[in-house]
């Protein structure tokens, strides 16, 4: 992908192009860690997937979780996708399919015809449903549960 035309794509908020898992030994961890602590601290953010056709909103783009999980004195980190049937169509055809929030892009036919959606109507009721660029903004219980624990 080529950013570089995107100022909120750059330094800390270049996108994450990979699923990740590490543990203690794989961190750098300063300090102690209390050996009671127990629990998770995850952030969701946007995460473009692929080349973005218009970006100027910091939140807009696919969504992704991160994770940091403490227990017994020891830490993990984990990321995942949110993994929308949005995101899903465009890995199936391996390019952007639905655009930005501020620039949506008509759905070509033959991806309607493989089972694509046709728009990026938004629903957030229902967040495995809704915009892949909406959707990664919040969190929505059911799926953290799906993508943190395991698929």
């Amino acid at each position: 992908m080529d950013l570089t035309a995107y100022q909120y794509l750059q330094g800390n908020y270049a996108p994450v192009d990979e699923e990740r898992d590490f543990g203690e030994d794989q961190l750098t961890v300063e300090g102690k860690v209390p050996a009671n602590l127990s629990g998770a601290f995850m952030r969701d953010g946007a995460n473009v997937a692929f080349q973005p056709n218009y970006y100027v909103y910091p939140l807009d783009g696919d969504g992704m979780v991160h994770a940091v999980y403490f227990k017994d004195g020891q830490v993990q980190y984990k990321n995942r996708w949110v993994e929308t049937s949005h995101l899903k169509t465009e890995r199936k055809f391996n390019r952007t399919i639905y655009g930005s929030v501020g620039k949506l892009l008509e759905v070509p036919e033959e991806v309607i015809e493989a089972g694509g959606e046709p728009s990026m109507g938004i629903n957030f009721s229902q967040c495995g449903k809704a915009a892949s660029r909406i959707c990664s903004t919040t969190i929505c219980l059911r799926w953290v549960c799906m993508i943190m624990v395991g698929r």
